[in-house]
């Protein structure tokens, strides 16, 4: 996806955009807090499919041995440099796939 249409996508209010702005606030954080998993479900993929095998084994190491959130996520960024980028790009697949429904 070209950088123009991710930030157009980044820019779009979700909730507006399929109507769900009335939504009660208590509904609309149960929303987020789905659509966040989605999200960070696709980022996982991105990160592995950015990961050399090697990488990808020493962060399941990582994981299995219980390391700190925060030692698994300066391994990625150390190893994914444009770690941003592929959040960004997460988000906006995930908008663009809902707003096509």
């Amino acid at each position: 996806m070209d950088k123009n249409k991710i930030k157009e996508l980044l820019e779009k209010d979700l909730f507006k955009e399929l109507g769900l702005d009335g939504m009660p606030d208590e509904e609309k954080l149960g929303l987020m807090a789905d659509i966040t998993k989605v999200v960070m479900q696709g980022m996982f993929l991105k990160v592995m499919e950015h990961l050399k095998p090697e990488d990808r084994v020493e962060l399941d190491r990582m994981t299995a041995a219980g390391a700190e959130p925060e030692a698994a996520q300066q391994f990625i960024e150390s190893k994914v440099p444009n770690l941003e980028e592929l959040l960004k790009e997460a988000v906006a697949e995930y908008k663009e796939m809902m707003l096509a429904k």
